[in-house]
């Protein structure tokens, strides 16, 4: 923690990094075999490698980003979640949890159009937001930041440069509907954490690695697609409508195809389906099984 990477350097035995450490100012060199870029939706490093992006960019809706304590135990009772969409006409957004416990981000809209701007989000306002998105007057909060931003859609040509990899919000960026950001990143890094691995341990030539982009990049490009597609319909707009697709179906619904992947099948898969049969390249089924003696599913 603490530490920015300042430049890195790739060759074919490895890559070397220059770090700085945020505290002391300090500056290090480090020799690694692989980069993983997941320094968000500025990346540096991609920029870095020179990757560009497509997509439709800044798609409208206007946010500002207020990060706050608060105890909210009374409200939650015990019922973690990731994502709470509130539909108050006042305050229209989305409650995130950063740790379920005090940490917390709203997203709340707002129109610039109408003249509004950072500065008239300020702390007693901002704690008011807080209590009608709560629904109490009782929540005391202590805001510890608040970030305009707005929303957008973008996805990476490339997810491999040489030996470093965008995951994340490096790799693809995407409106807040749907609630996808974090399922994508997750499964980016779940993609290619093994594959590393694989390598790294000598059970698998670096090829692998190049299955990486071929299995990611078309999820993540239709997944930013939808989540687009959801904001529109939203605000009435039909572009980029995808009706025939629904959030489930886009989050489980996928099949990778690569050559790591050996599938026999004469038929295509349906991207809009969400019947899983063990077809290679698709998510497992569910499946009951025994595991020490236990009932377990195979998920």
């Amino acid at each position: 923690f603490y530490h920015e990477l300042v430049s890195f350097e790739q060759s074919e035995n490895g890559v070397k990094a220059k770090l700085r450490n945020r505290e002391t100012d300090k500056e290090s060199v480090i020799h690694c075999d692989y980069v993983i870029a997941a320094d968000g939706a500025k990346s540096k490093i991609r920029e870095q490698l020179g990757i560009k992006t497509e997509g439709r960019g800044t798609i409208g809706g206007y946010y500002m980003n207020i990060y706050f304590e608060a105890d909210l135990r009374e409200f939650i009772q015990g019922d973690a979640f990731g994502f709470s969409m509130v539909l108050h006409p006042e305050v229209l957004g989305a409650l995130i949890p950063v740790d379920n416990v005090k940490k917390w981000i709203y997203h709340v809209a707002y129109d610039p159009l109408k003249g509004e701007g950072l500065e008239d989000f300020t702390i007693e306002r901002c704690k008011q937001i807080i209590q009608i998105a709560i629904g109490s007057t009782n929540v005391e909060s202590k805001i510890l930041s608040v970030l305009p931003w707005k929303a957008a859609e973008s996805t990476a040509v490339k997810f491999q440069g040489n030996r470093t990899f965008l995951v994340g919000d490096s790799a693809h960026i995407m409106p807040p509907t749907g609630g996808f950001g974090s399922n994508t990143g997750i499964q980016d890094a779940h993609n290619l954490a093994w594959k590393l691995a694989a390598v790294i341990k000598g059970k698998a030539k670096p090829k692998l690695l190049e299955t990486y982009h071929e299995e990611r990049q078309s999820v993540a490009k239709l997944t930013t697609a939808y989540a687009s597609s959801l904001l529109f319909r939203a605000a009435n707009r039909e572009e980029g409508s995808l009706n025939n697709m629904d959030g489930l179906a886009v989050t489980v619904g996928y099949q990778y195809g690569s050559e790591a992947i050996i599938d026999d099948s004469v038929t295509p898969h349906r991207m809009d389906s969400i019947e899983l049969n063990g077809r290679p390249g698709t998510r497992a089924p569910h499946l009951w099984g025994t595991y020490e003696g236990k009932k377990v599913s195979t998920l």
